[in-house]
């Protein structure tokens, strides 16, 4: 995947899942990706400088590295939302999934995920349906690590 491919990518996901009704996931991701990828940094030269001097002046102790700030490459911003989108999509329906196997019981109700009790928006599962959106997840998940693996193919090269 060159640049250009990963990008188109990246809005396709993002205008699904805002057609989807996930327009808050983007939002965050993209929150992210503007505040930029933290990273810690100590220049070798900063180091020996100091290690140097702090031998001389017979002090010992730990360096603390600086953070600096960097835009994140177009291939972390895609990994970012497709983990995003696992996390927010794939993920409830396979806690579900394993809620239901764990507690045979539960397949004659419904499960229920909130936020929180007084959360007004809830996702509600019916032992019935979670066959198919289980079906569903592991597909959209087969897809997400295809295009995963595309990325790290286009980093190794």
């Amino acid at each position: 995947m060159n640049r250009d491919e990963i990008d188109r990518v990246y809005s396709e996901l993002s205008a699904m899942l805002r057609e989807a009704g996930l327009d808050w996931l983007v939002a965050e991701v993209e929150r992210d990706v503007r505040h930029g990828a933290t990273v810690k940094l100590l220049e070798p030269a900063q180091l020996l400088e100091r290690t140097q001097t702090d031998a001389s002046a017979g002090r010992r102790g730990r360096l603390s590295p600086r953070n600096v700030t960097r835009e994140w490459s177009a291939e972390e911003r895609l990994s970012l939302l497709l983990d995003a989108t696992d996390s927010a999509v794939c993920g409830p329906v396979f806690l579900v999934d394993e809620v239901f196997r764990l507690f045979p019981d539960a397949k004659r109700g419904v499960i229920s995920l909130a936020a929180d009790e007084a959360e007004a928006d809830e996702i509600r599962f019916a032992h019935e349906d979670v066959a198919t959106r289980l079906e569903a997840a592991q597909a959209l998940r087969r897809l997400l690590n295809q295009v995963r693996e595309e990325i790290h193919a286009n980093l190794s090269r």
